[in-house]
């Protein structure tokens, strides 16, 4: 009964099961959420319910951490576009694409280039031009995994890199 009633105990959130998300959302109460899940192929009713109730809370969300398993020609593509969520208590994103994917960062999650609060990108398979995107004054902590360069070994993108982590103050 004692974890039935302690908030900070339903704070993370695995969005797969609906019942299970709405169940923490609802004991965390008003406290921030750390998020994790997949974007599968195809999203199943479940997952997509989770993920929406999840959503609908994301001025809650202060950690997001996603594994994305889909291209471009996929249905989760589509229905990740028409979310529009706002994160303004994001500190921390963790995203990991498919080897071979799409390595673009979907179009709901471009926007946090202005967003302040966002001090750890860790990024997995991603293109650099759609980490590049998420880069703020306020970051601090950068990975960048497996980056997705226009060419191999090019010059010009190694100079990209650089001038844009000058650009970042207080990176550590």
């Amino acid at each position: 009964d004692v974890a039935l009633g302690a908030p900070p105990l339903w704070t993370r959130l695995r969005a797969g099961k609906f019942a299970y998300v709405r169940m923490s959302l609802e004991r965390s109460r008003n406290m921030l959420l750390d998020v994790e899940g997949v974007f599968p192929k195809k999203v199943p009713t479940s997952v997509s319910h989770a993920w929406r109730a999840a959503f609908k809370q994301s001025h809650r969300i202060r950690s997001l951490k996603f594994d994305c398993a889909c291209d471009e020609t996929d249905e989760t593509i589509e229905w990740l576009d028409r979310i529009r969520p706002e994160f303004p208590e994001l500190k921390t994103l963790f995203v990991r694409f498919d080897p071979g994917g799409i390595w673009e960062l979907p179009p709901m999650f471009q926007k946090l280039h202005d967003n302040p609060t966002l001090e750890t990108l860790r990024a997995y398979e991603l293109s650099f031009a759609s980490a590049r995107k998420l880069f703020s004054a306020h970051l601090r902590h950068l990975e960048l995994h497996e980056a997705v360069f226009p060419g191999p070994g090019d010059l010009a993108s190694e100079k990209e890199l650089l001038t844009a982590l000058k650009e970042l103050p207080q990176l550590r």
